[in-house]
């Protein structure tokens, strides 16, 4: 998580007044509240945001159709992450710009264990679409494995229909649980191909990471095609 920048409601300045006028009502710096950065009001107002993530969803559904011609149904996978791509953390940002704070491991856990992420736009439009087809959905989240149960409730809460949640043990890279998707190791599923990751951080996608910015574009080949990516502005690895 990133630290959230915030913007401090600059106060009212006191007027000054003689006998015969009335004291302006001013506002006290003690009550002055804090409000989001622009990043994080892009996310909350902004129909941008909305259209960009439905757009990246859409444009999966349609190269999801033509990887699953003539594939056997339960022979492959689409991989997704959890935070920002399948379920929104938009309502822990926003309580703690309220609560003055900046992100924090205890305030992160307290957040996770309430259960109250919501569905991405789209997401389950197109996670159901994945098993229309024949194709198994497999979560690969970083949330740590003491959060997991509390994940799993909470993507059932909203809807999401899912055929294997895997969280981090100790190493963020998702490698090695990507190969256990594809093994069958752990998943009750056998192997599996998988067809499409989606996610909302370079480092969700096998072999990426920042030092494509100055890359050639070639590097990009497979985004629109087998990767997509969601818009996250508010924390990742390009900080």
């Amino acid at each position: 998580m990133t630290n959230f920048r915030v913007l401090l409601l600059i106060t009212s300045t006191l007027l000054g007044c003689s006998a015969q006028t009335a004291p302006v009502a001013t506002t006290s710096p003690v009550a002055a509240k804090l409000e989001p950065g622009k990043e994080m009001r892009w996310v909350r107002d902004s129909a941008e945001y909305f259209a960009a993530v439905i757009q990246a969803y859409r444009l999966a559904e349609e190269q999801l159709e033509k990887r699953a011609h003539g594939r056997e149904a339960g022979s492959w996978a689409v991989v997704m992450d959890a935070d920002e791509t399948v379920i929104s953390n938009l309502g822990y940002s926003l309580g703690r710009v309220e609560e003055g704070g900046d992100w924090s491991e205890e305030s992160w856990k307290v957040w996770v264990q309430s259960e109250r992420a919501t569905a991405m736009p789209g997401a389950i439009v197109f996670i159901d679409r994945v098993r229309e087809l024949g194709g198994r959905v497999a979560i690969v989240t970083n949330r740590r494995q003491a959060d997991c149960e509390a994940t799993r409730r909470n993507l059932v809460a909203v809807g999401v229909i899912f055929d294997h949640l895997r969280c981090k043990d100790a190493e963020s890279d998702k490698s090695g649980r990507w190969e256990e998707v594809r093994a069958g190791v752990g998943t009750g599923m056998g192997p599996l191909e998988i067809v499409m990751w989606v996610g909302d951080n370079i480092h969700d996608f096998p072999g990426m990471d920042q030092s494509m910015r100055t890359a050639e574009l070639e590097v990009f080949e497979d985004f629109g095609r087998r990767f997509f990516l969601l818009p996250n502005p508010l924390y990742g690895s390009w900080e």
